[in-house]
């Protein structure tokens, strides 16, 4: 009896002893409570969104000014199973849900685009030109306040801004952005490197080579309301998790780089907070969203004049309408 009794003394330590290491170890992985308190990599809160599942690329506008960010993607019933196409608002400040409301695209729509105020959204689709409509209308611009249709518009490839945005011309590749109002863009060269170059064309910087950004698809940069900084989206990090690095828009320099602990990982991009002084990583974990918010170096008071205003030297390009 008395050897049963060590027996099941050890096993229980043994136990204790294997449960807290466990769970010393998950609260250590990125955005949960041990990181969310001591702050290795910057996670200070993290919200839940219940059956829902966000779109890979871009799923959630830029913070507004009101604190509240818009969702799109698909509702989820409890089985995990997509139900319809889905806009969500979300309070950022107090972590909380809004509301919900169904959206008029098709069932085969999965390509969001996001106004640069967070106000109007593109839907579309990747691969094929009729997604949005089944009437065969192919995308359509929508309100995120209400959901309701502001506009009919053509399909094109993979877009990456809005219809009406300024794109960067001849010379510049199809992932290019236009970044700090006008006078830098932020491209990716023949060689697969993330560049940042004046609107002219000229070299500025690079900011990350083909072997350290170790992904083959397509870059989504991410530029910041007052379009001084400009940030990427970080798959597949050797060792890793995933992650995100920032730079300025200005002269290229690096900000932060932020990479999770391994198992941390999502196919969805970030999004910006109103002031720039945080990112929000967006994961799906079965039936929910989750939004990790990271604290990130507060900017300059110095804001650039928008587009067409004060000194940017260069000419903006429209979009073309073909």
């Amino acid at each position: 009896m008395k050897r049963l009794v060590i027996i099941a003394s050890a096993l229980a330590v043994v136990a204790l002893t294997g449960g807290a290491y466990w769970f010393s170890s998950w609260a250590w992985k990125t955005c949960q409570p041990f990181d969310r308190l001591f702050g290795p990599s910057g996670c200070t809160s993290t919200i839940t969104i219940t059956n829902f599942a966000p779109l890979q690329r871009d799923t959630m506008s830029v913070e507004r000014s009101d604190g509240t960010a818009a969702l799109i993607g698909w509702g989820q019933n409890d089985a995990g199973e997509d139900t319809e196409p889905t806009l969500v608002h979300v309070d950022l400040a107090n972590g909380r849900e809004i509301d919900r409301m169904s959206l008029v695209a098709s069932n085969r729509f999965d390509h969001a685009v996001f106004s640069a105020d967070g106000e109007q959204a593109l839907l579309t689709c990747f691969r094929t030109n009729e997604c949005v409509s089944d009437e065969g209308h192919s995308a359509i611009i929508i309100s995120t306040r209400d959901g309701s249709l502001v506009d009919v518009v053509k399909w094109s490839p993979y877009p990456r801004v809005m219809p009406d945005a300024p794109r960067p011309g001849d010379g510049f590749g199809l992932d290019a952005m236009f970044a700090d109002n006008g006078r830098t863009v932020v491209d990716l060269n023949e060689d697969g490197d993330v560049i940042l170059r004046n609107a002219d064309g000229s070299m500025i910087a690079t900011l990350m080579t083909k072997e350290e950004r170790a992904e083959s698809f397509p870059p989504r940069f991410i530029i910041s309301p007052t379009q001084s900084r400009v940030a990427l989206m970080l798959r597949h990090q050797p060792g890793s998790g995933d992650g995100f690095a920032i730079w300025s828009a200005v002269d290229g320099a690096r900000i932060t780089k932020m990479l999770g602990t391994r198992g941390y990982e999502s196919s969805t991009n970030p999004s910006w907070s109103a002031d720039e002084t945080a990112m929000f990583f967006i994961r799906h974990e079965q039936t929910s969203t989750v939004i990790d918010r990271f604290s990130i170096e507060a900017p300059s008071r110095h804001r650039s004049p928008p587009y067409g205003h004060g000194d940017a030297p260069h000419p903006i390009i429209p979009p073309s309408r073909a």
